[in-house]
C-alpha cells in the first residue's frame, strides 16, 4: 500500500510514556511511504522516555518518516548521545536507515 502525499499530523498536548506506546502504534500501522508529523509545540509536558519510544518505532518503522517539531535542546542532546547523528534539521539512527527530523524550539 502506498501512503498519501500528504503528512499526518498530531499535535499533541503532552507526550508521556502512554501517548508514546498510541504513537508507536500509529506508526507501525502507517503504509509504506508515509510520513508522521507530532507537534510538540503547545505541550505542557514532554518526557524524556517518552521521547525515546518514539525514536525507538522509528527505527523499527524505517519506511515511515517522523518529524517532531518542539523537542527541548536537552532531549536533542540525549539523542545524539544514545548515537542518532543531528544535522541540518535531520536526525538519523547510525544503525537503521530511519530518519526523524527534529527541530530545536521548545525551552529546557
Amino acid at each position: 500500500m502506498e501512503a498519501s502525499a500528504e503528512p499526518l499530523t498530531l499535535a499533541l498536548e503532552e507526550l508521556d510514556l502512554a501517548t508514546a506506546l498510541r504513537v508507536r502504534e500509529v506508526l507501525v500501522r502507517s503504509p509504506v511511504g508515509s510520513v508522521v508529523e507530532l507537534d510538540l509545540t503547545a505541550a505542557r509536558r514532554c518526557e524524556d522516555a517518552a521521547v525515546m519510544v518514539v525514536a525507538d518505532a522509528a527505527i523499527r518503522c524505517p519506511t515511515v518518516h517522523v518529524a517532531l517539531r518542539g523537542l527541548a535542546p536537552r532531549q536533542l542532546r540525549l539523542l545524539q548521545h544514545l548515537g542518532f547523528r543531528v544535522a541540518g534539521g535531520e536526525v538519523g539512527a547510525r544503525a537503521a536507515e530511519a530518519s526523524i527530523g527534529f527541530d530545536v524550539g521548545r525551552p529546557t
